[in-house]
């Protein structure tokens, strides 16, 4: 900052002059513009909303609970959760799965297990990460074995130790702010993991989420920068599928890139 009053005081330009030069500079070109705007507006939902940025893991607790109690609907975890919804996605998974020798998966956040319990098979050494204490109590009642295994993770504040060939996340990051993810991301990479699996969004533009709600994120733009997936999963969903978004997509990430990315270290 002392430099630039140096740097003014040399040119024998005031500071307001300097700010109105910037100013114009930004107002007359158009991309300049729509990203000044865009962060200006950014800044303030973020002051306005700010208690939403909060890490709340009653929220969570609340919405299984919601759901749960939904006696017309097939799974705790939403109707994302269904046999029908996921079909396709279960037939590239185990097919992922096999064709790459997966033999051990964390799968964040793992849910009531409505539609993995089809998928895994006794030869993959599964473990379901999930911040609702109530839903793992009930998930090792049901399903824990020899190889399948449940834990409480509250992922905000805790890290993902051990080995895994892949971390699943699968509708996890479209409830937060990208900050937030980045902070996700960072515990995950705490873990020794070879391939990284999450929901995606091609046909996503710019990822200019302002609150925190349900954003389809396209993991390959800003801030997130992903490169090119190893392989994309469409899921092949319609709008009348639980409102969801036309092109949602499971990418295949090599979890080095997550690793050496220098905004997650």
């Amino acid at each position: 900052m002392a430099y630039l009053w140096y740097v003014l005081a040399t040119l024998r330009i005031s500071f307001p002059s300097f700010l109105h030069y910037v100013t114009m500079g930004i107002l007359k070109n158009r991309a300049l513009r729509k990203r000044f705007v865009f962060m200006v507006l950014r800044k303030i939902v973020k002051k306005l909303f700010s208690k939403e940025l909060k890490h709340d893991k009653k929220h969570w607790v609340d919405e299984f609970n919601t759901w749960k109690n939904k006696k017309d609907r097939e799974s705790s975890s939403g109707i994302g959760s269904s046999m029908q919804i996921t079909k396709v996605l279960r037939e590239e998974l185990i097919r992922f799965i096999s064709e790459n020798d997966i033999q051990s998966m964390a799968d964040i956040p793992c849910g009531d297990f409505n539609w993995m319990q089809h998928v895994v098979s006794a030869k993959l050494d599964y473990t379901g990460f999930d911040i609702v204490d109530n839903m793992i109590a009930r998930n090792q009642e049901l399903f824990e074995s020899k190889n399948i295994h449940f834990y409480s993770l509250d992922l905000f504040n805790q890290s993902l130790e051990g080995n895994y060939d892949v971390i699943f996340s699968r509708d996890f990051f479209v409830h937060f702010m990208p900050e937030e993810i980045i902070k996700l991301l960072k515990h995950m990479s705490s873990a020794n993991v070879k391939y990284f699996m999450s929901t995606t969004y091609p046909e996503t533009q710019e990822n200019n989420c302002l609150k925190r709600a349900w954003f389809p994120y396209n993991l390959q733009l800003a801030p997130f920068n992903f490169p090119e997936p190893i392989l994309t999963i469409d899921e092949k969903l319609t709008d009348k599928e639980g409102g969801y978004y036309r092109k949602n997509c499971v990418g295949v990430w090599d979890f080095d890139f997550v690793k050496k990315d220098k905004k997650i270290r």
